[in-house]
């Protein structure tokens, strides 16, 4: 090969080098300039995919409100499929202390469907992941309560009842929230004295 033809030959590479440096140049400035240019990040694919607050929100209202709809119709299994669907549009709201009120009413909403269909012990374990994420959130714990007296157990009602009103000293509660309180309060205290005097006149009963 001829002198001539070697530098040539060199000169096309080094052409074809700043092209490429060049190139690789132009690139990083419009991933700068554009942060919507993929880079294959894949932290950054994953938090694109992850669904905000705002939408997680709007899920469960929109869930919550037909949830609503059809148990007002009457269609309890519906209401309850459709709280349900609510709840698990917030796979990954699960911390304590995160208050998100559309899930807390899916909780306690679905509570109320299944103290409506009979299924108590279901009913209670949805009140007390409402106040799990909420621990304000009386309604849930009101409602565990009148689980607890339709079950006939009394000492647990009582204990649901009682935390409804003294909580009412440190928060602003709903006034119904108090009164339905203070009334199942005063039901199953007249309902656990009942079962001492029932208890204690027996007993007299098999004595004599």
């Amino acid at each position: 090969m001829s002198t001539s033809k070697f530098s040539s030959s060199l000169t096309a590479q080094d052409g074809i080098s700043a092209q490429k440096t060049q190139y690789k140049k132009k690139y990083k400035l419009k991933v700068r300039s554009n942060p919507t240019i993929q880079t294959n990040d894949p932290v950054k694919e994953n938090a694109k995919q992850e669904p905000s607050e705002t939408a997680i929100h709007e899920a469960c209202e929109h869930w919550r409100i037909r949830g609503n709809d059809a148990y007002h119709a009457g269609q309890l299994s519906k209401a309850e499929e459709f709280y349900s669907t609510g709840i698990n549009s917030a796979p990954h709201v699960s911390a304590i202390g995160y208050s998100m009120r559309p899930l807390l009413l899916c909780y306690s909403n679905r509570a109320a469907t299944r103290m409506s269909l009979g299924r108590m012990r279901e009913a209670i374990e949805d009140c007390t992941k409402a106040p799990a994420l909420d621990p304000n959130f009386l309604k849930a714990t009101l409602r565990a309560g009148n689980c607890y007296l339709m079950l006939g157990e009394v000492e647990d009602a009582i204990i649901c009842y009682i935390k409804c009103l003294s909580d009412g000293t440190s928060i602003c509660l709903d006034r119904r929230v108090t009164i339905e309180a203070a009334d199942g309060l005063h039901k199953a205290k007249a309902k656990s004295s009942f079962a001492i005097f029932s208890g204690v006149k027996e007993s007299r009963l098999c004595q004599s």
